[in-house]
């Protein structure tokens, strides 16, 4: 799972690591997470940081990616975008252009630049448990 996006409060890191710890829970380890960013950026990075450790979680807080590696974890992972409040979701775009499945914030720009794509599936912003459920689901 990626997800390419800075630590900021709106972009909702926090429900990607609350659905790990809900797998956690159901004996599910046998998947991994990136963040693109390193945990000490601001306060927002340093306490998504601190609960994936204080949990033992399967994030990897990366840091930035070079543009061309972006595109090549789109291709080979699925996006996760809980952000809620967008102008343009970008990455939305380019794992739809790349091809990814996608996990997204059921939110109207997600809905709009996802329309007719059939690799995408939605779940409520602030829902852990119909998120992990989809990366379950996914993980079958």
């Amino acid at each position: 799972f990626f997800y390419p996006a800075t630590p900021l409060a709106y972009k909702n890191h926090q429900v990607i690591l609350d659905s790990c710890y809900e797998l956690k829970k159901q004996g599910i380890h046998d998947y991994r997470v990136i963040f693109t960013f390193l945990g000490d950026e601001n306060p927002c990075a340093a306490a998504l940081y601190a609960f994936a450790e204080k949990h033992d979680l399967p994030v990897e807080f990366h840091g930035p990616f070079p543009r061309a590696e972006v595109f090549e974890l789109y291709a080979k992972t699925v996006l996760l975008f809980p952000s809620y409040i967008e102008t343009f979701g970008m990455p939305l775009l380019e794992a739809r252009i790349s091809g990814a499945p996608i996990l997204a914030a059921d939110t109207p720009f997600a809905r709009e630049i996802l329309k007719g794509y059939v690799r995408a599936r939605f779940f409520p912003y602030n829902s852990s448990q119909e998120l992990s459920d989809s990366m379950k689901d996914i993980m079958r």
